[in-house]
């Protein structure tokens, strides 16, 4: 009898996740997602989103040819390039982070109105209430 590993229900978990959170925040036709990052659970949540009907785009520091072959999204960005982040300025309706060296304040940036960001992979010094409140104000969300 085959065992599951921790990491393989790590990875098991974070793709239940993105489709939950793509199926409960309504993405499909008219709706456009982000996936930030290119490894393996990027891919699955393309997939999951490109299966709603969804517009998709891969967005990460360095987009390869052989990355756009096998991911399957509509658009490609290359973060690493400046005029990126303002050109797709609240262009997306919901973002998929699976890479932890994206950081959230970058990402929020990117929403549209009302859009929502689902972080699956996270560093550790982003989990503090410090860093939570500042990027609540950095939204203009801040408690006084």
């Amino acid at each position: 009898m085959a065992s599951i590993t921790s990491c393989g229900a790590a990875a098991r978990r974070s793709a239940i996740s993105a489709r939950s959170f793509l199926r409960h925040r309504h993405a499909g036709a008219g709706k456009c997602v982000a996936i930030c990052g290119t490894d393996g659970l990027a891919h699955v949540a393309i997939r999951i989103a490109r299966a709603t009907g969804a517009e998709v785009s891969v967005l990460s520091p360095v987009i390869s040819a052989i990355d756009r072959l096998w991911m399957g999204a509509d658009h490609y960005f290359a973060t690493s390039d400046p005029v990126t982040h303002r050109a797709l300025e609240g262009a997306f309706d919901l973002i998929v982070c699976t890479a932890p060296d994206a950081g959230i304040k970058s990402c929020i940036g990117l929403l549209k109105y009302d859009g929502a960001i689902l972080m699956l992979d996270r560093p550790a010094d982003q989990a503090s209430p410090d860093f939570v409140r500042d990027a609540l104000a950095f939204c203009g969300l801040s408690r006084s």
